[in-house]
């Protein structure tokens, strides 16, 4: 009699003991997946200055709607990058049509990035097992079999606490980040870059001789400064004089020295039958530039 109602004792703890890590790790589930949400919806942002909010606004909801297993894909796909990843960013110059896009991301090597990336498909397997498939491995009348699940569960635990803890650490970072950009759209450098277009260290002559060298390039990169300097004097006098006269410069013969002095600008010459002739190209891309 006695062993009988110490064995259904310990059956009673036992099952109590996996009710309460069930309850327990699907609370910590649910914990991860808002987190991914929240991560995903608060590090990319896209649009012109009039679309940019509603646009936040349309990801955060669509972010909302999105499964485990789906955000665990868009985090890997959007913000884990590679080194050899590329992007081709699109940069407006015009105040009514300004395109901005803010995309906070971690590089990581490739072992790394297969590394989260298993790991969180795994948290996501554990998750769909939880939920949907835990009944036919819950034995209720089998001490070993709830020890056995008691196990599983404090290891599925641990995992899923970690990678919160990894993820909980991204939140707190990329949010710093979007402070250091608010502070710099709002300064005199980002005003310069938002209206005018100009990176931050950038003088107005050096941003229409990248914009000429892009227009003037062979299919190599490389523009003549020939060239460069001829298209100069097509554009607006008035803008040009301003560029010219910022840079102390008083004819458009002195473009090869301010070129020779940036550190935006590759120079090499090349030499002809003829003679020789300079070339430039811009080795400085937006979004290559830490603001």
């Amino acid at each position: 009699m006695e062993s009988s109602v110490f064995e259904k004792n310990n059956l009673s703890t036992a099952n109590d003991e996996v009710m309460l890590k069930i309850g327990r790790n699907m609370l910590l589930l649910q914990q991860l997946e808002g987190i991914l949400k929240q991560l995903l919806a608060g590090s990319f942002c896209e649009g012109t200055l009039s679309t940019i909010r509603e646009n936040q606004r349309k990801y955060a909801s669509q972010i909302n709607k999105k499964s485990l297993g789906q955000l665990v894909s868009e985090f890997c796909d959007r913000s884990l990058k590679c080194p050899d990843d590329s992007e081709t960013e699109h940069v407006g110059r015009c105040i009514e049509d300004f395109h901005i896009k803010f995309h906070c991301s971690i590089e990581c090597d490739q072992h790394e990035y297969e590394h989260r990336k298993q790991v969180l498909a795994d948290i996501v397997q554990e998750r769909n097992n939880l939920i949907h498939h835990l009944l036919p491995t819950y034995n209720p009348n089998s001490i070993e079999g709830l020890t056995e699940l008691s196990r599983q569960f404090d290891e599925q635990y641990n995992q899923v606490l970690k990678e919160t803890e990894y993820l909980s650490d991204l939140i707190k970072r990329f949010n710093e980040l979007r402070k250091q950009m608010a502070a710099f759209l709002l300064s005199d450098k980002g005003e310069r870059l938002l209206v005018e277009g100009l990176l931050p260290g950038e003088s107005h002559l050096e941003r229409l001789l990248s914009q000429l060298a892009t227009l003037a390039a062979r299919t190599d990169g490389w523009a003549s400064l020939t060239v460069a300097g001829n298209l100069v004097k097509e554009l607006n006098p008035q803008l040009v004089n301003k560029a010219m006269k910022e840079q102390g410069l008083s004819s458009l013969k002195g473009l090869k020295k301010l070129i020779e002095s940036s550190d935006r600008f590759d120079l090499k010459e090349e030499n002809h039958d003829k003679g020789s002739q300079w070339f430039f190209r811009p080795k400085i891309r937006f979004e290559e530039h830490h603001l």
